[in-house]
């Protein structure tokens, strides 16, 4: 089977939240990528939707918070997988150092940039 993800995935361990119905639901990245996040769901448990938007806030420390606009593209009963639709400069650039940070090889990471991660039409 052909690998279909177009960004490198690193294994990382981050507290999370995600902002739904007013609520603010505890979470804790498992991999993430410049493209998107797999996240592992805490005690508190919410009937997510598959396909449907949800704000996340990822606290890497320092003082530093990355909120992105994500899909819940699947979901099983331990976490989900969320794709980022949207976000600022500052916390592209958070995340962007993250990912880099924790690369086996930094130089892949940025040669990511190059190359559309997106299809323009899967955003509407």
């Amino acid at each position: 089977m052909q690998e279909k993800r177009r960004r490198l995935r690193i294994e990382l361990a981050l507290p999370a939240w995600i902002y739904v119905e007013g609520k603010r639901i505890k979470a804790q990245t498992e991999n993430i990528s410049l493209k998107g996040v797999l996240l592992k769901f805490g005690e508190e448990s919410y009937p997510f939707k598959k396909g449907e938007k949800y704000t996340l806030l990822l606290s890497p420390g320092g003082g530093v918070e990355i909120k992105v606009l994500t899909k819940l593209v699947a979901l099983n009963e331990r976490g989900g997988a969320f794709d980022f639709l949207k976000m600022d400069e500052v916390s592209f650039n958070h995340l962007y150092n993250i990912i880099r940070l924790y690369a086996p090889d930094p130089d892949e990471v940025k040669a990511e940039l190059l190359n559309p991660a997106f299809n323009i039409e899967e955003l509407d």
